[in-house]
């Protein structure tokens, strides 16, 4: 791990240990990371080093995945996908940016429930005989991660957003973010 980033951290958490004890009244929202997906271009063409820089095509179904922290810890995690009726996030308009929904311009949210996964605790990289090998630091601290697979949509342009939950019920929503998910079948003229 890092020396210094795992440090400063650990220096922080024992700072706020001494300040939030038992009996604190929690009013603020979870740490959520930028969601994320995997594959990043479903139902397109991927180039890089998940592909060995080859253009692989990639699934319709994918995953989203972020890290989320909270001090309460963490009561659920949500992810919130809809579709656009005409497949065009236009410049002109802001109904894919907005939460509430038009259903003229984009459908109704779905609800999905995302699994919680332990991030592993410890340094996996093998630091025998190099100069850093007595300068490893593990977190105290390692958010935990959350995820969820995608499935069913194909020739759409998608809008999703999470919502996470502390035990103390503070809730911390993501801007909402979009991918179009290609066809399983599909052919570009770029490859």
């Amino acid at each position: 791990m890092c020396l210094k980033s795992a440090l400063a951290c650990n220096l922080a958490i024992g700072h706020a240990k001494n300040v939030v004890t038992s009996g604190f009244d929690d009013k603020t929202a979870p740490s959520v990371w930028t969601p994320y997906r995997l594959p990043y271009n479903p139902g397109g063409y991927q180039y890089g080093s998940l592909s060995k820089y080859q253009w692989v095509k990639q699934p319709t179904d994918f995953y989203i995945y972020t890290f989320a922290y909270d001090v309460s810890g963490i009561s659920k995690a949500t992810l919130y996908v809809r579709t656009d009726n005409d497949g065009v996030n236009s410049l002109n308009e802001n109904f894919n940016e907005v939460y509430e929904s038009n259903e003229d311009h984009v459908s109704g949210w779905k609800e999905i429930g995302m699994n919680a996964r332990s991030f592993p605790k410890g340094n996996y990289y093998d630091w025998t005989n190099n100069c850093f090998s007595n300068l490893t630091e593990v977190p105290d601290e390692i958010s935990t991660e959350y995820y969820v697979k995608v499935e069913g949509y194909s020739n759409v342009l998608l809008d999703y957003y999470l919502e996470v939950q502390d035990e103390a019920g503070n809730v911390k929503k993501t801007d909402i973010y979009h991918v179009w998910v290609g066809s399983a079948d599909e052919n570009p003229s770029y490859i």
